[in-house]
């Protein structure tokens, strides 16, 4: 596990100094800045190469999640809206990363990641 500091972006987001963390695939992590453990299985029974590692990090401008059984996909500020977290919430949500693209979401259900399975648990 890598522990490293964000927030030299100079954003409202990048208000809150959020951590960075990095694990490799298999695997878990357990990240109290944000209250949660995460475990990353991979399907063996799907075809491919398994991406080496994934981040956990905090959601930024710009950023998209496609929603289990929407049509395409949304930004997180927009995800967020819908969840109605505002505020210190707001500033600290952890998003679960794997090759550029966002698997996991606190509080949202994503489309699932071929042969990845995402398990959370709040601390």
């Amino acid at each position: 596990m890598t522990l490293a500091p964000v927030g030299s972006g100079g954003s409202k987001e990048d208000a809150t100094v959020a951590p960075e963390y990095e694990f490799a695939i298999p695997g878990e992590i357990e990240a109290p800045a944000y209250g949660v453990r995460l475990r990353v299985e991979v399907d063996q029974t799907v075809s491919g190469k398994p991406p080496k590692t994934t981040r956990l990090r905090n959601w930024k401008a710009g950023d998209r999640v496609t929603l289990r059984y929407s049509s395409g996909p949304r930004k997180v500020k927009e995800v967020l809206e819908r969840l109605r977290i505002t505020g210190t919430k707001r500033t600290l949500w952890p998003v679960l990363e794997v090759e550029g693209r966002i698997v996991w979401m606190r509080g949202a259900e994503l489309e699932p990641e071929s042969g990845l399975r995402v398990m959370a648990t709040e601390l």
